[in-house]
């Protein structure tokens, strides 16, 4: 038996208590303890002697899960308080002269006695020794849980623990309550009681005991109708890349929790409906969905796990070529609406060229490559990163562009304007006045035409010619 001794020395020095007495109140102290840990407290510890000469504290301990709360109240002030676990290293914690204190200690794994010497500002020493405190870092704090369906018209009250029950009271209103106990059951981990619902609506209060004492209790208003549903249903239905959940129920429904993967859980708010449904987007891949439904009453109904697989929305989407000419390169660009792989483009005749899209812009790559004179064809392939692939093939003939020469006869500038390819479009502008020539013979190679100068004022002249969309610029100025 664990006895807890207290004692007051004057100046340290002074024992205050004899044999007989401390066995005495021991006993009485030991006795008060009992009572108060039926009602889940500590016992209040005080001086045990009446014949001390000086006022003695008041000691109340309270464990806090991994902790033990320290309360100290005393008519003469606290100059310090020294404790220590099974006679071991001793400890301090600051009075400061006050009259009540209030300070956590950690408790060691296993079971301890804990011993405290409260000194008074007076150095008067009070002990308070041999009181047991017990912490188990593994110790069972979850409640049990209760759930209550339909069974073919009839009630099933199920109660079940992740360790062991102990057991399982249900009780009418106005009726008399009935205790299954676990021990009478296969499993200790499950309780379940078929019951009639009454001939009214009547509430059932439950009340669920695991072996670790944690209570769950629940109370639920339950139809005369027997046949009524009272659990929530699920049905899920799979769409392409989404799931639509349709939720039914005998009572009324609050709310839905759902979460994909174990991770963040989501709301969706019922409103006190007996029917919802609301549809989901599928996360891309395999996926595990979990459901549970919360009635008016606060009880949570876990369905079970839906599994749903999405291909995700896929990309089929090819990507685009385009191929122009600029100041005599050829420019290739490919773009794509997501994100490109590479670029490959390969003259008739020639080596493979790749470009990979940068870390910069992933949705565009673009290459200035030069032209060869000559006919030849270029082959272009692009890829985005889903696979989808686009190929150009387009004959580009390599030309220096038009050549253009212009001198003066008779009042008149001559332009000549020659092309190993073919001339598709002059204009020229005369100071302000710009004119296109409109009768150049199809694939013309060469042409030739007369602008007249303006007398008394000098001549501006700007040539502009086409081989496709190569420009060729001439400029030159002449006073008449």
């Amino acid at each position: 038996m664990n006895q807890i001794l207290v004692t007051n020395d004057k100046k340290g020095t002074q024992i205050l208590l004899m044999r007989s007495v401390i066995k005495f109140f021991c006993i009485v102290s030991l006795i008060f303890a009992l009572i108060l840990v039926g009602e889940g407290a500590y016992n209040l510890y005080t001086s045990l002697s009446k014949s001390s000469s000086y006022p003695t504290p008041v000691l109340i301990p309270d464990v806090k899960g991994s902790d033990i709360g320290i309360r100290l109240s005393s008519e003469v002030g606290i100059s310090k308080v020294l404790y220590s676990w099974n006679n071991g290293e001793q400890m301090e914690y600051k009075g400061e002269g006050r009259k009540n204190l209030s300070f956590e200690i950690a408790i060691p794994q296993g079971d301890n006695i804990l011993n405290i010497s409260v000194v008074d500002v007076d150095g008067n020493k009070t002990k308070f020794e041999g009181i047991p405190v017990t912490f188990s870092a593994n110790k069972d704090t979850i409640k049990p849980r209760i759930s209550i369906e339909n069974v073919d018209g009839t009630l099933v009250i199920t109660a079940t623990d992740e360790t062991e029950l102990d057991y399982l009271t249900y009780q009418w209103e106005g009726g008399e309550e009935v205790k299954i106990n676990a021990e009478d059951q296969k499993n200790k981990k499950t309780i379940k009681q078929e019951i009639k619902a009454q001939k009214v609506d009547k509430k059932l209060n439950m009340t669920a005991v695991d072996k670790s004492g944690n209570v769950e209790t629940v109370t639920k208003t339950i139809s005369s109708k027997q046949g009524a549903n009272l659990v929530p249903v699920l049905t899920t239905n799979i769409k392409q890349n989404k799931i639509t959940l349709k939720i039914t129920s005998g009572v009324e429904l609050e709310k839905i929790l759902y979460s994909w993967n174990n991770e963040e859980e989501k709301e969706y708010k019922a409103n006190n409906k007996m029917e919802v449904s609301f549809e989901l987007d599928i996360p891309e891949g395999d996926n595990v969905l979990n459901v549970s439904a919360v009635d008016v009453d606060g009880i949570t109904t876990e369905f079970d796990q839906v599994s749903a697989r999405s291909e995700g929305v896929k990309d089929t989407t090819k990507p685009k070529i385009s191929v122009e000419n600029s100041s005599g390169k050829l420019v290739i660009t490919a773009t794509d609406e997501t994100e490109l792989d590479y670029l490959t483009y390969q003259w008739e005749g020639g080596e493979e060229v790749k470009a990979v899209a940068t870390e910069t812009d992933k949705k565009s790559i673009k290459q200035e490559i030069d032209v060869e004179k000559g006919t030849k064809t270029i082959t272009i392939v692009a890829v985005d990163n889903a696979g989808n692939k686009e190929t150009v093939n387009k004959k580009i003939i390599g030309s220096n562009g038009a050549e253009i020469k212009v001198t003066l006869s008779d009042g008149c500038f001559v332009v000549r304007v020659t092309d190993e390819y073919k001339i598709t479009k002059i204009e020229y502008t005369l100071n302000d006045e710009v004119v296109t020539v409109d009768d150049i013979p199809q694939d013309a190679k060469e042409y030739e035409f007369r602008v007249p100068l303006k007398e008394g004022v000098t001549n501006y002249l700007k040539v502009n010619a086409y081989e496709n969309d190569l420009m060729t610029e001439y400029k030159c100025k002449k006073t008449y």
